[in-house]
């Protein structure tokens, strides 16, 4: 087995276990033999890097390797992949894009219908992460990123505020709570808020708003034990009078 430093063996582990997600429930292919394939694969393009191996050598051998979706196979797939893959079959491969960005145009016209804007803009949302998915697994995003931003960023925006601000009475707790889980498990923020939030950036926002939490709770405590000081200073001072 190569040698691996301890962010390169991360960055492996969390890729086989995508490419194990993504294959659970395959029938004519085993995890197991596909995992064996991708270390051989590693093992043999890396074998003359200096050891431990690190990410910078790592990932351009995983960027060969492709999306873990690509292991799948075709026959695998739900029948909603195989669905959306042929109708985003097309000129410069945009349809899907072309049709997530008119139902958010459509949305923003019926912005005062109540449903209507709602549901449209989840499903030009939905098609958004699609597209998203899609582009992924082939490696590319050309010009549909400019299509499907626009739901995306809207969405994201409102999940945002209402992650960050629904428990605002016990906002300095929650924004240490908060920032711990990204620090904790940033995979899930990146794929709930991809492509703007990646692992790396998971964490550092996590820090941030771990030390704005602890920063707001020591500005309360000060501002108590001033207040409790006033307070009893004038208590004092009326007591005398």
């Amino acid at each position: 087995m190569i040698e691996l430093d301890d962010e390169a063996g991360r960055r492996l582990a969390e890729y086989i276990a995508r490419v194990r997600s993504a294959l659970r429930g395959c029938r004519s292919v085993d995890p197991a033999e596909v995992e064996r394939d991708i270390r051989e694969h590693i093992e043999n393009d890396l074998a003359d890097a200096p050891r431990p191996v690190g990410v910078a050598s790592l990932d351009p051998v995983l960027g060969k390797l492709g999306s873990p979706a690509q292991w799948v196979p075709e026959e695998d797939r739900a029948w909603w992949w195989r669905m959306l893959s042929g109708l985003r079959q097309g000129p410069e491969d945009l349809r899907l894009a072309y049709l997530s960005f008119g139902l958010f145009v459509l949305a923003l016209l019926l912005f005062t219908v109540f449903p209507a804007f709602h549901v449209l803009m989840l499903a030009s949302f939905f098609l958004a992460r699609a597209t998203l998915a899609f582009s992924a697994e082939q490696g590319e995003m050309r010009a549909q990123r400019w299509l499907i931003y626009p739901p995306l960023i809207v969405v994201y925006v409102f999940l945002g505020l209402l992650v960050l601000l629904a428990p605002l009475p016990l906002a300095p707790v929650w924004f240490i709570i908060l920032g711990a889980l990204l620090r904790r498990v940033p995979g899930f923020f990146a794929t709930v808020f991809a492509p703007f939030l990646g692992r790396e950036r998971a964490r550092r926002v996590g820090k941030w708003l771990i030390w704005i939490g602890v920063i707001l709770v020591g500005l309360a405590i000060i501002g108590g034990a001033i207040v409790l000081i006033v307070s009893a200073v004038l208590g004092l001072g009326f007591g005398r009078i």
